[in-house]
């Protein structure tokens, strides 16, 4: 039938519901029913308390529901880590000192927690000339030279294979020869 899915939840997840807008409002129901609702145009809900044990008895009227009358949560974002070594170069370095930019502490650890899936990593630098060593701006540790003038903002985006994404920020500093 299109339009209709249905959800399997797995057992820790919430259970949720595909209602229509004004299904389950009419007729008796015994003192220890449970009222389904949902505010109008309002198709999804699911219950407060996950793990909490009732009966329920449903009933299900199909009639033309919308193939699309639920969205739901499509994963949460990686959580980026940044870390460079050295945290700071000498005031016009000249691109002399190496610094390793680390990404590799960033994960997904709501949607991925074993890290099964790969993340992808995009390095953006702004604020003073930089030069790649080695790897590139999509490398999860490239190696970076940066010419001293001004401190350098470093910004590491990850990507998440839902397309989600993280973001995460280092100051790289100057020292004082």
């Amino acid at each position: 039938m299109a339009g209709i899915r249905a959800l399997v939840p797995r057992a820790e997840s919430p259970i949720r519901v595909l209602a229509r807008p004004g299904l389950g409002e009419a007729g008796p129901k015994p003192a220890s029913a449970i009222r389904l609702s949902a505010a109008p145009y309002d198709r999804c809900f699911s219950y407060p308390k996950p793990g909490t044990e009732f009966r329920v008895r449903v009933l299900v009227l199909v009639a033309a529901l919308a193939p699309a009358a639920c969205t739901f949560d499509d994963g949460h974002p990686p959580v980026a880590r940044v870390d460079a070594a050295p945290r700071a170069i000498p005031e016009n370095d000249g691109f002399q000192t190496a610094v390793t930019l680390d990404g590799t502490a960033s994960a997904d650890p709501v949607d991925d927690p074993n890290g099964a899936m790969p993340l992808s990593y995009t390095w953006s630098i702004q604020g003073d000339e930089f030069r790649f060593d080695s790897g590139d701006e999509h490398a999860a540790n490239p190696v970076v030279r940066f010419l001293g003038d001004r401190p350098a903002t470093i910004e590491l985006t990850v990507t998440d294979t839902d397309g989600l994404h993280g973001t995460a920020e280092l100051h790289m500093q100057l020292s004082v020869r």
